[in-house]
């Protein structure tokens, strides 16, 4: 499509973008496809958009901070997948200097979060330990059902 006039391309309806990392892989399975086999293409290019799903699901992870009207409680609402991919995000979006100038009170709302594996588990506990050291009283609210298991 990207070699269509732009006339008929806007008749067809084609207006999306492929984006960078679908058109390395695409490049990638031609090349292999050329150099080795079908079949060694095909599981390159499976590794590949498995890296590049693991890359881009860790990005999604946000977390929104607030504070009372009384400033004696924070409220840390944490959306997105948390495993491997996506711990190093989560630690630092709870700078040190900026959870030492919290309220005592500290709540962590996971409701649209799910932690995949052990070092999403991991981040989750050295958060708690480090806002512990700090003086602070942590809560956790609304973990999952498959997270709870798998804490356990």
């Amino acid at each position: 499509a990207g070699l269509m006039p732009q006339a008929m391309r806007n008749k067809l309806n084609l207006r999306r973008k492929v984006s960078r990392s679908d058109c390395f892989i695409i490049l990638a399975m031609i090349a292999a496809t050329l150099f080795l086999d079908l079949a060694t293409a095909v599981a390159i290019g499976t590794c590949l958009s498995l890296l590049m799903y693991t890359w881009d699901s860790g990005l999604h992870i946000r977390v929104e901070r607030e504070v009372t009207e009384e400033e004696d409680l924070v409220t840390y609402t944490v959306t997105g997948p948390l495993f491997f991919g996506s711990v190093l995000p989560f630690n630092e979006m709870f700078p040190i200097m900026a959870t030492h100038e919290d309220p005592t009170n500290v709540m962590i709302v996971l409701e649209e979060t799910e932690v995949f594996d052990w070092s999403g588990m991991v981040a989750l506990k050295s958060l708690h330990d480090r806002l512990i050291r700090s003086g602070k009283n942590v809560k956790f609210s609304y973990i999952t059902q498959s997270s709870k298991r798998l804490m356990e």
